[in-house]
């Protein structure tokens, strides 16, 4: 009514060519396919603007163009950064497990408890998933982290706060690194809840040892089923089995006091308001 008596109108409709263009730039980040166009263009039916829509949610580049947001709330980085600029060689994985997670549409609460506690999670069903699992804790070994620092103990506690930090920003939408001084009045997490879950973190083992420059924790994503063939066999079959392993490292974190971080992920879920049900939000889906 508004607009009328200003004697304005809303803008006309998008034709097909404009919606299949916006469609391709903001699922993949693309440009509109001229080919494939003309073949929606040839059909001249809205079902085959909605097949190609479909095949843009499909496609690898799906996954590509929006797992860039999670990579960002992640801190994903190709090196240390701060005081020795190391890099992760196999930081990359991480950045393939996103894609993955999107491309496969996985369940957002099960996305979120493979970042915060993959490494405990029971053994799945097939060799990939495992993996995925393992790699998805990466999650709580990327960002800065001071290595040179010659205090060790603060260098143990300033990896938890900043796992802390980042956990709170990414999956609860708020800060939590005030209160590792004090409480704010206004905010609901104080500086004893603080500690509850800095105690949690600090049971994770993020960093292999605190020697002068410090190192981050890599293991084996071989998996329980690949682990016993290399027991018995001749040098050759070991040796092979010995470049699998070194090909399938990961800096990821590992557990310690594993029923404490199954804990947290558990809080979490019920704190961003995830119930159990046969609907589960995905990552297409959720909020």
């Amino acid at each position: 009514a508004s607009l009328e008596e200003q004697g304005w109108s809303f803008a006309p409709e998008a034709d097909r060519f404009t919606r299949a263009r916006r469609a391709s730039q903001v699922l993949t980040g693309l440009p509109l396919d001229w080919q494939r166009w003309r073949e929606i263009q040839q059909a001249g039916s809205e079902e085959a603007l909605d097949n190609y829509i479909n095949e843009l949610l499909e496609s690898k580049a799906f996954g590509e163009h929006w797992a860039r947001w999670w990579l960002d709330l992640a801190r994903y980085s190709d090196s240390n950064g701060l005081d020795e600029n190391l890099a992760f060689g196999e930081a990359w994985r991480y950045r393939d497990y996103v894609i993955r997670s999107f491309n496969q549409d996985k369940p957002y609460d099960r996305f979120l408890l493979e970042q915060v506690a993959g490494d405990l999670l029971p053994e799945p069903e097939t060799d990939q998933q495992w993996r995925d699992q393992q790699i998805g804790t990466g999650f709580l070994a990327l960002g800065p982290k001071m290595l040179a620092e010659q205090d060790k103990d603060k260098l143990a506690i300033d990896i938890v706060d900043e796992q802390l930090d980042v956990t709170g920003q990414v999956f609860l939408g708020m800060t939590l690194g005030c209160a590792r001084c004090h409480d704010h009045k206004f905010d609901p997490v104080t500086d004893d809840d603080y500690y509850a879950m800095a105690g949690i973190f600090r049971s994770t083992s993020t960093l292999e040892n605190f020697e002068f420059v410090s190192r981050w924790r890599e293991v084996s994503l071989e998996t329980p089923r690949e682990k016993p063939i290399g027991k018995i066999g001749n040098p050759v079959e070991q040796a092979s089995r010995s470049v699998v392993r070194s090909n399938w490292k990961l800096f990821v974190t590992t557990m310690k006091a594993s029923s404490s971080r199954k804990w947290m992920s558990s809080y979490w879920k019920r704190s961003i308001g995830f119930r159990e049900s046969p609907e589960k939000p995905s990552l297409r889906t959720a909020p």
